[in-house]
Formats: C-alpha cells, structure tokens, sequence
C-alpha cells in the first residue's frame, strides 16, 4: 500500500488535523515508513507547534509508524536537533552520505547537453559553480537554472547570481 499526502509550508492545519491522520494510519494496523521531507523547515520558528506536535504522535506510534528524514540544508538541520528545547533534540539518527562529486557534474552537464543543446553551459563551468558554492547540490540547481532561463548569461553573472541566492537562503546577506 502507498499512501501519499503533503503538506505545505504556511498552511495552517485545522486542530487535531494532524492527530487524526496519524489515527489513520494507525488504523491501518501496518507498518508505515513516513518521509518527512525538507525536514530543517521544522525548525523555523513558525513551525514550532507543528513540529512538537509531529514529534508527540511519532514517539506515540513509534513501534507502527519509522521515520525517514531527509534536509538540504545541514545548518538548517542542527538547529532543529540541537538544544534542549527543540522538538527533535537528538531524535533522529544521522547517517552521513558521501558527497556528490565530479560524476554528479558530469551528470548534469549530460543532461544540459541533451536538454539544451544551444546552450553554452559546459561540464567545466559546472566543476567550478560546484566548488565555489560550496558543492552544493541545491545550490548548482540555482546557478544551473540561472544559465538555462538566460542563455546570454555567461558563468561569472550565473555564479554571482546563485551565490547571492545562496547566501539568502542561507540568511548570511
């Protein structure tokens, strides 16, 4: 069985919303694997009761309901498992993945080349996006994305543009 919901940031959910979707879940009587997704948005001050919340039905449901947690944003990520008064203070278990790399650039400028065949996007200027933004992955989606949408863009404008998204997203303008 596979069972598919989402729900999106900013949305106020109804009282006792939450509650009774896990009730049925539960009332499935199976095991359930739940994703949660971009979890680090738990930490954001507007999703505190949500993720107290969350975080009470998945302890009371734990031996049904196994949860599998993924972030893009590592710092982001501390912050909701790190201190006494977050919700998933040491909660989860950590497993570290090796880090994308040259085969994943090479990936995208395969992808590029066939997708966009007019562009001028090289695997060259994606190895060295990568690397100046910290090789990471979301954010060489961001300079990747500013080539495409503007093809006269060249990469040193592409590369300045996704920074100042990174540094953005990252609150460190």
């Amino acid at each position: 069985i596979e069972i598919g919901g989402e729900v999106e940031a900013g949305l106020a959910a109804q009282p006792g919303e939450l509650a009774a979707a896990f009730a049925e879940l539960a009332a499935l009587d199976r095991d359930v694997l739940f994703l949660l997704d971009e979890v680090h948005r738990l930490g954001e001050a507007a999703a505190h009761a949500v993720a107290w919340s969350l975080r009470s039905l998945l302890d009371t449901h734990r031996k049904r309901i196994k949860v599998v947690a993924t972030s893009s944003s590592a710092a982001s990520y501390e912050l909701l498992v790190t201190g006494e008064k977050r919700a998933f203070n040491r909660w989860f278990t950590r497993a570290t993945l090796e880090p994308l790399g040259e085969g994943f650039v090479a990936h995208l400028a395969a992808i590029t080349r066939k997708h966009f065949p007019r562009h001028t996007v090289t695997q060259a200027d994606l190895l060295a996006a990568f690397a100046a933004l910290g090789q990471s992955p979301k954010f060489l989606r961001d300079y990747l994305n500013q080539r495409i949408l503007d093809p006269r863009l060249d990469h040193d404008s592409a590369l300045k543009l996704a920074a100042l998204e990174a540094a953005r997203e990252s609150g460190h303008e």
